[in-house]
């Protein structure tokens, strides 16, 4: 039996991957609740690629997007079938995407059965922003994300349960939207009481279409100020 820890690094390698194992039990609605954990997958964006964002998405961020969209739906797939091969049912939950034939329940209220950002905090990678983004202790924003669903005995991570963006408000003032009101995440609130998700699907599809000819919900400028793991600091 291999090592369970050396197969998700093997999957998921350094330096542009991070990963961890949250304790999901009682957290997720059937059917998924019936798998015990989840393998939080971030993988890290190219920060010179977001550094030239300064007023809307470019086509390098959004063709970024798409690829790394694409690398992550192949990676979590290889790593659920890897997990399965030894015995361990697991199922593989791809990047969420902006796709017009989501269902009903997802455009009704922009949330998805299972919550990367969930597992995410669950799994101590980090916390909710005042911009509804995860901020990765380890690459701040700069990531998408994916997930796993497994019932293999992984050891877990500690979970994040509040957030650290203390004062800091510069993605609120980045927000074209005006999206968010500044108060700080928590494990359990609704996000309805610090982000209007609705407001920012709306300007960013608009954006999008104005500047790359696709309505996409990309926009990027509150990913762009964030200070935490940028390497490009003002």
């Amino acid at each position: 039996m291999p090592n369970l820890l050396d197969l998700l690094a093997a999957h998921l390698p350094p330096p542009r991957y991070d990963f961890g194992v949250g304790d999901l039990r009682g957290l997720l609605p059937a059917p998924y609740d019936a798998f015990p954990l989840g393998i939080a997958i971030l993988r890290q964006l190219d920060d010179d690629i977001l550094a030239g964002i300064a007023a809307g998405p470019t086509p390098a961020y959004l063709d970024h997007y798409h690829a790394i969209n694409r690398e992550l739906a192949d990676r979590s797939e290889r790593l659920a079938q890897a997990l399965r091969e030894i015995g361990h049912d697991s199922l593989a939950l791809p990047p969420t995407v902006d796709d017009p034939n989501l269902q009903a329940h997802y455009l009704a209220n922009l949330a998805v059965p299972v919550s990367h950002k969930l597992v995410a905090t669950r799994a101590g990678r980090g916390w909710i922003g005042k911009t509804d983004l995860l901020v990765s202790t380890k690459f701040g924003p700069r990531i998408r994300l994916a997930s796993v669903l497994t019932y293999a005995p992984l050891p877990t991570d500690s979970p994040i349960d509040d957030s650290r963006c203390g004062r800091c408000d510069d993605c609120v003032a980045a927000c074209p939207a005006q999206a968010a009101n500044g108060l700080r995440w928590r494990a359990g609130l609704a996000r309805e009481v610090f982000f209007d998700a609705f407001a920012c699907r709306t300007y960013c599809r608009k954006i999008s279409q104005e500047t790359l000819g696709e309505a996409i919900s990309l926009c990027g400028l509150c990913v762009r100020v964030c200070p935490v793991g940028s390497s490009h600091p003002k």
